[in-house]
């Protein structure tokens, strides 16, 4: 039998700070340490042996990450195949993930005034280019946040089909890729999208069709009108939607 590996050890993001120091990053309000996890995985004891309502997929239903993520509908955001034909798309999940976890070579983590850490180009990142995958715990429909942390989650739609009603959430609070660092604009130059990679479906950071960074410049994406549901935002952006009538 072969000998079983050992648990990975816990890796921390480090951001170098306004005044340069380099510190470990930290959840805002919690100070809890989110570590470096560059899968998507669930834990079981959190979903219901019952399927949620809606589930119409012809799987049967098992709350695994084969049944809620895999599918052949959708773009390939490593090859951009839109097709359902199983065989026109090879893509390795894997070698997507390989690749992702080469994020310092492209990005880094800076201190942001008043909002945080953000993401940082290292080079020009050009037009529809996929920056990385959000990944974490994926948490079964209508599982209840804690709305006193900074929501560093996103839905995905759960079985095989694009038009799926059924919804999860990839959760990033304590463990997730660099992603979960990219701060709102209202005039942000990515977007959030759900697409698949091979036949499982992902959730990834993408650059806007006629948009691109430049090496120096922070990346940001929209989070939206729910997020901003009782907040204001501090964007700076001079048409910001969502501003603080007192600023």
């Amino acid at each position: 039998m072969a000998r079983p590996k050992a648990p990975s050890k816990p890796k921390p993001f480090r951001f170098t700070s306004v005044s340069g120091k380099r510190r470990i990053a930290k959840n805002i309000r919690s100070k809890t340490t989110p570590n470096q996890c560059s899968f998507v995985f669930l834990n079981p004891s959190k979903w219901s042996t019952k399927p949620p309502k809606g589930w119409s997929s012809p799987e049967t239903w098992k709350p695994c990450l084969d049944t809620l993520l895999t599918t052949t509908q959708g773009v390939c955001l490593a090859c951009g195949d839109e097709t359902e034909e199983p065989d026109n798309c090879e893509c390795s999940l894997e070698a997507f993930r390989a690749k992702d976890a080469q994020w310092k070579k492209l990005f880094e983590l800076k201190e942001v005034e008043g909002m945080g850490v953000g993401v940082f180009a290292k080079q020009r990142i050009g037009p529809r280019t996929v920056v990385g995958e959000y990944t974490g715990v994926l948490n079964p429909p209508g599982h209840l946040y804690d709305y006193g942390e900074v929501g560093y989650h996103v839905e995905v739609p759960l079985g095989p089909s694009i038009f799926s009603e059924v919804f999860g959430t990839v959760d990033a609070t304590y463990e997730g890729s660099f992603v979960r660092f990219v701060n709102h604009s209202c005039n942000a130059k990515a977007n959030l999208v759900t697409g698949r990679v091979g036949r499982t479906r992902v959730s990834a950071i993408m650059m806007k069709g006629n948009r691109a960074v430049k090496a120096g410049e922070e990346l940001t994406v929209n989070y939206g009108p729910v997020y901003f549901q009782g907040k204001y935002c501090y964007c700076g952006y001079r048409r910001c939607k969502y501003p603080d009538p007192n600023t």
